[in-house]
């Protein structure tokens, strides 16, 4: 994997965009069209020395606009469930809840991009870039100046996304790979909802 991600970056860290101007019409159509989807993921997160300093999995829910549950399984437990106005963070061995307004909340995440209404040509720079073990990749690059991350990296295998890259300031890298994504998940209103457990901390930042 560090070899792979090794290429992935200096391949594309770097590609011009005025060069793939017209090729982004892929991941423009994919995004107008996608309301809702479920998947499993595997997150990592690599220093700028390519190390990996954390690795976890899980399985996220989203529906648009702003909608989400973001569930991590290992190697802790944290659910962080959104209903388009809070943001609730439960980790589960602390029993602490924090609830946020969800615009504070998410910042520039891949939570944002994903769940957000907006169209990617008004947030971003798009260009596309080149085929890479198969994975075809699309950088987006903040127009914002203060953004928290200086480009976001998406790839596509068989038409479908399967990878995601956020590059932050630092050099920092959080690497998303999806798995089982289904775009036409059956969702119940409930899922977007969350009850602090009973004696659990709850800090609300909403009040």
């Amino acid at each position: 994997m560090k070899r792979i991600l090794i290429t992935i970056v200096s391949a594309l860290l770097f590609v011009s965009s005025s060069s793939w101007a017209d090729d982004t019409s892929e991941l423009i159509n994919f995004f107008k069209s996608l309301k809702s989807f479920s998947a499993e993921f595997e997150q990592t997160v690599e220093k700028s020395q390519m190390a990996v300093a954390e690795r976890s999995k899980g399985y996220l829910v989203i529906q648009k606009p702003g909608k989400f549950r973001w569930d991590y399984v290992l190697p802790y437990e944290q659910e962080i469930v959104s209903n388009g106005k809070k943001v609730w963070i439960y980790d589960v061995d602390l029993e602490q809840v924090t609830i946020k307004p969800v615009d504070q909340a998410l910042g520039n995440t891949p939570a944002m991009l994903l769940s957000s209404q907006d169209a990617l040509e008004k947030t971003f720079d798009i260009s596309a870039a080149e085929t890479i073990e198969g994975t075809k990749w699309f950088s987006l690059k903040p127009k914002d100046s203060e953004a928290g991350f200086t480009e976001i990296l998406i790839g596509f295998a068989k038409k479908q996304m399967s990878e995601m890259m956020l590059v932050d300031n630092l050099g920092q890298i959080t690497r998303l790979v999806f798995y089982k994504f289904n775009k036409k998940p059956v969702i119940k209103a409930s899922v977007f909802e969350f009850t602090p457990p009973k004696g659990a901390d709850v800090f609300d930042t909403t009040r």
